[in-house]
């Protein structure tokens, strides 16, 4: 997959209401994401092997949105984390496939 695909891609879910901020969050948290799908609900970006570093502040999201876990967000990304946190109801990764 890592000769084939071009990154990972990240599915946000949110109410719509929300997404053009949840949109300029993810952005500042990962300058190099792309945003592929913004349709309704959902929220789709793709981030390219290069810069996989990037989504370090996005997998705190995804353990932080654990209803079992009290995650403190730390670091430069700490206030966009936060924010994110109450914006979003869900969270995944996946590896791109060269078929995506």
């Amino acid at each position: 997959k890592n000769i084939y695909g071009d990154g990972y891609r990240i599915n946000i879910l949110c109410p719509t209401k929300h997404s053009q901020e949840v949109i300029k969050l993810v952005k500042q948290i990962m300058p190099d994401s792309l945003l592929v799908d913004d349709s309704g609900s959902t929220i789709i970006f793709n981030i390219p092997l290069a810069k996989v570093k990037q989504m370090g502040p996005i997998f705190k999201l995804i353990q932080g949105k654990d209803k079992n876990s009290n995650i403190n967000f730390e670091g430069s990304a700490k206030e966009q984390l936060q924010r994110l946190s109450e914006l979003v109801n869900d969270v995944g990764v996946s590896q791109c496939t060269i078929e995506e």
